[in-house]
This record gives structure tokens, sequence and C-alpha cells, in this order.
């Protein structure tokens, strides 16, 4: 972010600042894990500076929830990284899935548990 556009360093009050519930966590001698939040963010203003007719603005969280389930941050932490690769043009790594091999058998075993036509005459 440039200086023409800035965050907040203010959270929303009271019902609408789900990450209040942690601050204990934050207040611990021992760093907390990272938690995995869902946040809304609005404008906060605009401004044109008359003499530059420079524009800035400022956004603000309006309201900021933490995922509580662990299943389901992974998922959204999965969300949020597809998100920027979409955003930034990175193309993320395949995800292989490979059956299971037992390596403790003997090799043509392995493959053969693999693919049925392994070692099978042509």
């Amino acid at each position: 972010m440039g200086t023409e556009f800035q965050l907040s360093g203010r959270l929303p009050k009271a019902e609408r600042n789900g990450l209040d519930a942690h601050a204990e966590e934050f207040l611990d001698v021992a760093a907390p894990a990272s938690l995995i939040g869902i946040v809304r963010i609005d404008r906060k203003f605009r401004k044109v500076d008359d003499d530059t007719e420079e524009v800035s603005a400022m956004a603000k969280i309006s309201h900021i929830e933490i995922v509580g389930d662990e299943v389901e941050a992974d998922r959204l932490a999965e969300y949020m990284t597809a998100l920027a690769d979409s955003r930034s043009g990175d193309t993320p790594l395949p995800v292989v899935v490979e059956g299971e091999v037992d390596f403790d058998a003997p090799l043509n075993e392995g493959f053969a548990e693999l693919d049925d036509s392994f070692g099978a005459e042509k």
C-alpha cells in the first residue's frame, strides 16, 4: 500500500469485533497460533488535496470474526492462498494424489498395486 491508500489501525467496537474474544491469547507470554478470520472492510474516508489534487483514502475493518473450527480454518487458509495466487498471477503447484505404496513389499508388487497392468504380458 502506498501513502495514498491506508488501513485504519482501529478494530470495530463490541459485537462486530470477534477478535476481542481472543485477546487473552495475545496477552499471554507465549505467542498464540495464527488465527484465521473473516473481515468486512469499508472505506472510512476519501479526500482530495486542493493544491495537488492528489487523492487518498483510508479503509477500515468494520467487522471481524475468527474461525474457531480448525477444519474450517484450514479450508479458508487454502482459499486465501488461492485468492492470493489468482491476484498475483502465480500458478499453484498441482496437488498430486498417489495411492499408498507398501515399501516393504518387493518393488514389482508395489507397482502392481498402483497399476493392475504392470508386469502383464502384452
